[in-house]
């Protein structure tokens, strides 16, 4: 049989058929050489013949259209004679030898080929390419396992090294430890905590806790390589080393508590306490709002012992305590349940009223007393409280009433003073009566004067002192003074005195609150002694009486002197104010019938 070859390709021989007809299937675009005995043709461009047939890879050529047309195909491939040329029969199909060498069809080739089962046989370069490809590739292996071998040396001794050294760019407290066996850096940081010293500062607090003082040092049997993992170096030696390189401190705790403890404990009996957030009143807008929180400079004592632990286990020099250790506010200024009850008392009522004692101005009733009357539940509701408001008027009666009481009062050049006041003399407040006004104001919202329900009434009422006089004399028997101010609490006059002798119990001068009854010139003293019938008569020239006309203030020109210690001294009155005689005749002239008199100790 004749020995066929193309580039890449392959021949189909239909050896049913006379002569040996056969094609020649090729890559499109390819050359072709068939070789057959004592014909050899050159390699001609396939393209330059009209295909039988092709697909997208391949296209078929007759076998004889390749060949000189002058030979005849016959002799290229011998037919049968024929008279020998017998047809099988149908039933016994004559087995037929295809034999290929080997199957060269191209990696491309398709099953669904319309010459799968057609013989083939190989053509081509005698030179196979899978040999190429195999030498390649072993090469490459081989430099490939020479590089891992390679790296893995590399990566066991980087390993054994970081094992027992630091990476390169570490720092321990300041040190650089880099590429150092740990035994090494110990001794340098044993070195340098020998002075260690904690300075602690914060808001008015500082303490300096000295390392020998706690037994302060270094820890021996602490791996100080214990955070690294030498089988990871190389991710290791790209990240910062000193955030995870540390050493590890030992100091006595007990003795630490202690110092800490006390400090802590001085610091806190003066310092002031956080404020919560509250709800206070604005004047100037008659609103409720929420008052932010204060933070105040009392220590946590737990959380600032926390940071001082801290400090110590990083040997570190400095210590500022800031507001996180500090105790915090409970409520901050953020809680919706204040913001919500500020808005509800804010639409309870807009009360803004002013409560009268008779004609003189007493108390303010406005959106700040809401505050304190209402009752707030923890979702932030509010409503008024009516027994809270009843409490509020005892209260304000208990300081307002001055019938038969004793009444303290702060004198304009700021003396708080007391004086008990007679029956006839004060106000009085209907306690339950101002509970309904209260109530009902708040809830009409109403505005401008109400009248405070009374009992009894007194002259009068000064809202910002308490006094319930606006000109009058006032008598400190302590003091051996008088003093007379006007309507506006300005002093208009004053004089040392002589009240009366308290060695005997007859002749003191009466402590109370009283009316100036008359006043009076040239009036006839009549004062009586043991053993005698007749009594003592003494002219004074300036009589002004506030009890009966037994008490009075009068001139005393027999009195050398005045103020000091002479009513108790044995140079005392039988109970009047005795006055310097220029200092009578003043007060005379600026004193009217029904000014008060206010004498007290």
């Amino acid at each position: 049989m004749a020995s066929k070859h193309a580039k890449k390709g392959y021949v189909l021989v239909d050896e049913d058929a006379p002569g040996y007809q056969a094609d020649v299937v090729v890559p499109k675009g390819a050359h072709a050489r068939i070789s057959v005995p004592e014909i050899s043709l050159d390699p001609e461009p396939v393209p330059e013949l009209e295909p039988l047939a092709e697909d997208d890879d391949f296209e078929v050529f007759a076998v004889e259209d390749l060949f000189d047309q002058d030979e005849p195909v016959q002799e290229m491939f011998p037919a049968y004679d024929d008279d020998s040329y017998e047809e099988p029969l149908p039933d016994e199909p004559e087995e037929k030898d295809y034999r290929p060498a080997k199957d060269y069809r191209p990696s491309s080739y398709k099953k669904d080929d319309p010459f799968e089962n057609s013989p083939f046989f190989a053509m081509g370069d005698e030179e196979n390419p899978e040999a190429k490809d195999h030498k390649g590739l072993k090469i490459a292996g081989i430099v490939v396992g020479v590089l891992l071998a390679i790296l893995a040396v590399v990566y066991g001794v980087g390993a054994w090294f970081f094992g027992g050294h630091f990476y390169p760019n570490t720092t321990i407290n300041g040190i650089d430890v880099s590429l150092k066996a740990p035994a090494e850096v110990q001794n340098q940081l044993v070195s340098t905590l020998q002075d260690y010293e904690l300075e602690i500062t914060g808001p008015d607090y500082a303490l300096t806790i000295v390392g020998k003082d706690i037994s302060y040092g270094l820890d021996p049997n602490h791996d100080m390589l214990a955070a690294f993992n030498k089988w990871a170096w190389p991710v290791e030696i790209a990240t910062n080393a000193s955030a995870k390189a540390g050493f590890a401190v030992v100091y006595n705790q007990e003795v630490l508590d202690q110092i800490l403890g006390e400090s802590m404990q001085a610091h806190n009996e003066t310092a002031t306490a956080p404020v919560d957030a509250h709800l206070a009143y604005q004047k100037e807008t008659n609103t409720i709002l929420v008052a932010p929180e204060e933070l105040g400079n009392l220590l946590d004592t737990h959380k600032t012992s926390q940071a001082v632990k801290t400090a110590l286990g990083a040997a570190a020099r400095k210590l500022e305590l800031t507001k996180e250790q500090l105790v915090a506010p409970a409520v901050l200024s953020t809680s919706e349940t204040l913001k919500k009850s500020a808005e509800q008392i804010n639409k309870l009522s807009d009360v803004d009223v002013t409560l009268m004692l008779g004609e003189f101005p007493a108390l303010k009733i406005n959106k700040g007393n809401l505050l304190d009357w209402v009752l707030t539940d923890d979702n932030g509701n509010v409503a008024l409280n009516e027994a809270v408001v009843h409490e509020w008027a005892q209260n304000t009666a208990a300081k307002m009433n001055t019938y038969g009481t004793v009444h303290s009062y702060i004198r304009p050049d700021g003396k708080e003073c007391t004086v008990e006041c007679s029956e006839a003399f004060g106000w009085k407040l209907d306690v339950d009566e101002l509970t309904k006004t209260i109530e009902n104001a708040v809830r009409t919202g109403a505005k401008g004067e109400i009248a405070i329900p009374c009992e009894s009434e007194g002259a009068y009422y000064n809202m910002e002192t308490g006094a319930e006089w606006a000109r009058y004399v006032d008598v400190d028997l302590d003091e051996q003074h008088a003093y007379f101010y006007d309507a506006d609490n300005e002093l208009i006059w004053e004089s040392d005195i002589v009240s009366g002798n308290v060695n005997y119990g007859d002749r003191h001068t009466p402590t109370g609150v009283y009316n100036i009854t008359r006043k009076a010139r040239n009036e006839m003293l009549y004062t009586y002694e043991a053993g005698k019938e007749e009594p003592n008569k003494t002219l004074v020239y300036y009589w002004m009486p506030f009890i009966g006309n037994v008490y009075a203030f009068h001139d005393a020109w027999w009195q050398p002197e005045f103020g000091g210690t002479r009513y108790r001294d044995g140079y005392g009155s039988h109970g009047c104010v005795n006055l310097p005689s220029d200092a009578a005749a003043e007060l005379y002239d600026l004193i009217d019938v029904d000014d008060l008199v206010v004498i007290h100790w």
